[in-house]
């Protein structure tokens, strides 16, 4: 893929997790598929898949630093296969947040997941830039005093503020546990945006 521009609004708009979380083939399919309603429906039919894929992913988490966040990974993809889709996704978007506060320290996390100017998708940069793009795509902000706005995408502010089954399905679990195994990837190759002070 030379132009990048598809692969980056479809992370940004849609908030899904695609850096080494699928296999190449299903990759090519969702970025072609004509609606943000199929790219989650063939999700959902690939979900098992997706789950095992995650599972080797995470056998090569090796840095003693994120044992602890693998762990809860692995359980993260337990509660999923058995069934847990709700809890998957609350444990999901909790590691999350840790991980950004990890990351970029608490107060700058909030900016870093603005969907400003994002860092150029080359070649060279393309699994930080599809992580970090796929976060900020679940960092989308709505009223949740309001049940009408509850989002049906993944958000992560949905999931802590507004819990009900519009917000927790088993897609949007799938893709939140995606983003926490695309970002061990990244952390375990030394590649984020920010070192941690």
């Amino acid at each position: 893929m030379k132009d990048y521009g598809l692969l980056e609004q479809l992370l940004l708009d849609e908030g899904l997790a695609l850096a080494w979380v699928v296999e190449p083939e299903l990759l090519t399919q969702l970025i072609s598929a004509e609606s943000a309603f199929k790219r989650r429906e063939m999700l959902a039919e690939h979900w098992k898949e997706i789950i095992d894929r995650c599972y080797r992913l995470l056998e090569a988490i090796t840095l003693p630093a994120l044992a602890e966040w693998r762990g809860f990974a692995l359980n993260i993809a337990a509660a999923l296969n058995s069934g847990h889709a709700e809890a998957a996704q609350a444990l999901a978007a909790n590691l999350i947040e840790t991980m950004l506060i990890k990351n970029f320290g608490w107060k700058k996390k909030s900016k870093k997941m603005a969907k400003g100017k994002q860092s150029e998708m080359t070649p060279e940069t393309i699994h930080r830039c599809m992580v970090y793009s796929g976060l900020r795509g679940v960092f989308s902000h709505f009223p949740p005093d309001d049940e009408t706005k509850i989002p049906s995408k993944l958000s992560r502010h949905a999931s802590a503020h507004a819990v009900s089954t519009t917000q927790y399905t088993l897609t949007n679990s799938l893709i939140a546990f995606m983003h926490v195994v695309a970002y061990l990837c990244l952390w375990q190759e030394g590649d984020i945006e920010e070192k941690a002070v």
